[in-house]
């Protein structure tokens, strides 16, 4: 007998194929509500059977966060995880929506820290545990998360500025001189290469780095510069 009991019927099975297919070219498309039309029909038909591969979920709670719909898109996300418990883009996907909607942040940590587990490698998903780690006052677990990056990938990847400047604030917080030296190098040469610094944050890390790396001069040119961008606000 071809299939078991809770099996969907092989015409269901057929029809959800072509609409996922219309769904994710909706979405790739950028036609967000059409997509989500596709999705929550799929969703309907094919009720809690478990037939609907992980990237659906994925998708549609992607679509749905595009939507800023973020409540909704974290119960399909949730359902996914039912049938896909181990989706590295589920838990990545959830854990976008709670930074949306800026909700518990250690169901946040779990959910981003459970996707790089499961092999999501996104240097914004590892910043993400990070920089959580950081507001949840557990600065040392979240430089050890940035350092392994920096270790693995910072070769290949092109940094993210956030993840830069946190990981040189962190750094510059933790580390003595000589375990410093080769990380506030390359965090300077990164954020300086970029251009000059938008935040204050960033500008501040930068002046403390030139100053421990020994050069005052910049480090008083930057002070001054921090000073002024104070002063107009």
């Amino acid at each position: 007998m071809a299939g078991g009991i809770n099996s969907p019927p092989p015409f269901l099975v057929e029809m959800n194929s072509s609409l996922l297919k219309k769904a994710d070219a909706a979405f790739a498309a950028g036609q967000k509500e059409r997509a989500w039309e596709f999705y929550s029909k799929i969703l309907h038909d094919s009720g809690s059977d478990g037939s609907l591969p992980e990237n659906f979920y994925a998708n549609a709670g992607a679509c749905l966060r595009r939507l800023g719909r973020q409540a909704e898109a974290i119960e399909v996300l949730k359902k996914g995880l039912e049938h896909h418990p181990n989706s590295p883009a589920i838990h990545n996907n959830i854990a976008n929506n709670y930074a949306d909607e800026q909700q518990d942040k250690w169901l946040l940590l779990g959910h981003s820290l459970a996707s790089q587990l499961l092999g999501q490698e996104k240097q914004s998903t590892t910043y993400m545990s990070a920089y959580v780690l950081w507001q949840l006052h557990f600065p040392l677990s979240a430089y050890q998360l940035l350092h392994q990056w920096w270790s693995v990938r910072a070769a290949n990847d092109s940094p993210d500025l956030n993840l830069v400047s946190l990981l040189l604030e962190l750094a510059l917080t933790l580390l003595d001189e000589d375990e410093l030296e080769p990380i506030s190098s390359w965090c300077l040469s990164k954020l300086q290469t970029a251009g000059a610094p938008e935040s204050i944050p960033q500008k501040l890390a930068i002046m403390v780095a030139m100053a421990r790396k020994g050069e005052v001069e910049k480090a008083l040119e930057l002070h001054r510069a921090v000073g002024a961008l104070v002063d107009s606000h």
